[in-house]
């Protein structure tokens, strides 16, 4: 997968993690959008699907 193909996948991610956190009345945080990921992650079983949401989280801890 190239990296502009991985970085919108990422992107698509992180925004839906947020639509969620607003759709629960939720705190938009770094923290609340990293639980989406980790259980969205938990709830598929496509591994390279896992992988990206890995890749997300990640992002997400790591961006200042």
């Amino acid at each position: 997968m190239s990296y502009d193909v991985q970085s919108g996948v990422i992107e698509q991610e992180v925004g839906e993690a947020v639509l969620a956190l607003i759709a629960t009345h939720e705190p938009i945080s770094r923290s609340g959008i990293i639980n989406y990921l980790h259980k969205k992650r938990d709830e598929t079983g496509n591994a390279a699907y896992k992988e990206m949401l890995r890749l997300a989280a990640d992002q997400m801890r790591q961006a200042r």
